[in-house]
């Protein structure tokens, strides 16, 4: 923590620039070509929901609603659990370990997610980030 405060402070300017006064022109009857959106994006915390009866409806209707491909961003792709859905929350199971550290991998529900995706048209913006298996942890959830 103390690091990342000596960072901070490391990082902030010495001095602050005085307030600039700044124009901006607008020339509304000027074309500049079609207009492309790149906002068809979405995210989600609880990847079980996607493939069940209401996540499967939402995807449809937001693909079938944007000119643009959609994409989804999910959290907890990898997090170890039950597969049962949770409110904030989920998990896929897909990595844990044996007794004796070997990995086990399961692609079940992660299969089920991707389906629902490709399915609905959707397009995934895959996250792997801090929800990770719990045998990544140095101090395991008990």
């Amino acid at each position: 923590m103390k690091f990342l405060i000596s960072l901070t402070l490391l990082l902030l300017p010495t001095k602050l620039s005085a307030r600039q006064t700044v124009t901006i022109r607008i020339k509304a009857r000027a074309a500049q070509g079609a207009f492309t959106s790149n906002w068809a994006y979405f995210g989600h915390d609880e990847p079980n929901f996607t493939y069940m009866k209401y996540g499967r409806q939402l995807l449809s209707e937001l693909s079938a609603i944007s000119p643009d491909a959609v994409h989804i961003r999910t959290h907890n792709l990898l997090t170890t659990g039950d597969g049962a859905p949770a409110l904030k929350w989920g998990s896929t199971n897909a990595y844990t370990e044996d007794a004796s550290g070997r990995p086990i991998y399961n692609w079940t529900v992660l299969d089920k997610i991707f389906d629902t995706y490709h399915g609905a048209g959707i397009a995934p913006f895959v996250e792997i980030a801090i929800y990770l298996p719990f045998c990544f942890f140095i101090d395991k959830p008990s």
